[in-house]
């Protein structure tokens, strides 16, 4: 991914925008995306939600 924009109405602890950065520069699939979901801990960026729910969304 050359760019990354996130949109929702969520209430995230931390800014989106770390987690729009951490998508930069990798392959727009699900295994590459798991890689990163997998090594950050998502309720911090959306609330109570699951890595295979995030895949679900962006594809």
């Amino acid at each position: 991914m050359e760019k990354s924009k996130i949109f929702g109405d969520f209430f995230a602890s931390e800014p989106i925008e770390v987690f729009e950065n951490k998508l930069i520069g990798i392959k727009h699939n699900d295994e590459e995306i798991a890689k990163v979901l997998n090594s950050i801990d998502v309720t911090d960026y959306f609330g109570k939600v699951t890595v295979g729910e995030i895949l679900e969304i962006l594809n």
